[in-house]
């Protein structure tokens, strides 16, 4: 079993949240797709919420980690902060867009997604999303990085009080804006998906969160509650993408404001209540919890090992495909962070405030 480290913010949990979350993303990329409004096309587009989750889980660790910092320190040290960050985000990022950049020249199509890799790299994919490329789902990695822009400048500035104040004010905003684009009939995928905006209710969430647990503990909710809790959150997104069609498939337009918002309510009520499952239970098995330390590897890698897997295991049927796409995407995932992401790690200790997971852990 796998226990909390002394002396560090560590919580072993989150590692699992982590994984939970790839996993859903994964199958929500390599199952066959069907129509959301199927009750097994729906399941399968629920699973693309781990992406919101990863945004949720983040803001929940760097709030958490920043109000530690303002606690010992009296400020949260900016240029710091960016340094880590630049240090954990950038190096695999900028190294997996240069090599899918080199295979797109290498296959004469660089002259059509030039544009999608300019934006990646200024942290901007999102807004080009009708672009497609190897690496498209790496978008993601852009909305995250233009939410650290302003959060730990606020977190930074603003008692505990104004940070809830201002955690409910992204919430409105979101829903503003999925309001206009349900009164627009917006397209699903890129306009509404991939809008920045629209994904500030995920990371808010888990701002609540973080600012909830700063001064209490989820250690104390009943054994029978956290099952519960877990298979809540999955019907929680079932019904979104089902009945209410949060996310529609590719090529549909939303039907209105109000299914919409309260599509992403249910959809951020799914995250929140995942979370709180797992919250001050740290007793998990290892593998566990190291497929979470690694899951930043899986997410950048799995895209690419279900190509290759489909390309050539696609005769055996298509659970091998999925099975070997995994052990691929893992093995890569753990080589990249042992061999190459360690590296940027320990430079990034150096920079560190409040000590997080110890690289070896």
């Amino acid at each position: 079993m796998e226990k909390a480290t002394p002396g560090r913010f560590y919580r072993p949990e989150l590692d699992v949240v982590r994984f939970i979350a790839f996993v859903a993303v994964f199958l929500a990329h390599g199952l066959p797709s069907a129509n959301t409004y199927t009750a097994a096309g729906a399941m399968v587009r629920a699973c693309s919420l781990g992406l919101p989750l990863f945004f949720c889980l983040s803001a929940y660790l760097i709030t958490k980690l920043l109000l530690l910092e303002r606690d010992r320190t009296g400020t949260v040290a900016l240029p710091k902060f960016y340094k880590r960050r630049i240090l954990r985000i950038w190096p695999l990022y900028l190294s997996i867009l240069a090599l899918s950049a080199a295979v797109s020249i290498l296959h004469g199509t660089f002259h059509q997604t030039a544009l999608w890799y300019a934006a990646a790299v200024c942290m901007a994919a999102n807004t080009v999303w009708w672009l497609r490329t190897t690496v498209v789902h790496l978008w993601s990695i852009s909305i995250e990085e233009q939410f650290y822009l302003f959060w730990p400048a606020t977190v930074s500035r603003l008692p505990h009080r104004a940070l809830v104040a201002a955690a409910c004010l992204l919430v409105v905003v979101a829903n503003a804006v999925l309001a206009w684009f349900g009164l627009h009939h917006a397209p699903y995928d890129g306009r509404i998906w991939a809008n920045t905006f629209v994904q500030l209710q995920f990371f808010a969430a888990g701002i609540l969160l973080a600012l909830v647990h700063h001064r209490t503990t989820a250690a104390g909710l009943p054994v029978l509650l956290r099952p519960l809790l877990f298979g809540g959150a999955f019907l929680l997104w079932f019904v979104a993408i089902r009945y209410l069609h949060a996310v529609g498939d590719e090529g549909e337009f939303a039907t209105g404001p109000l299914p919409l918002c309260c599509g992403y309510l249910l959809a951020t009520l799914g995250c929140v209540a995942l979370m709180l499952s797992v919250q001050g239970w740290s007793r998990w098995p290892r593998p566990l919890v190291y497929l979470g330390k690694i899951s930043y590897g899986l997410y950048v890698f799995h895209a690419m090992a279900l190509e290759v897997s489909e390309r050539y295991l696609e005769r055996y049927g298509h659970i091998i495909c999925l099975l070997a796409a995994f052990a691929l995407t893992a093995a890569t995932a753990a080589a990249s962070y042992h061999f190459f992401e360690a590296r940027f790690l320990r430079l990034k200790e150096r920079f560190e405030v409040v000590r997080s997971r110890p690289i070896g852990a």
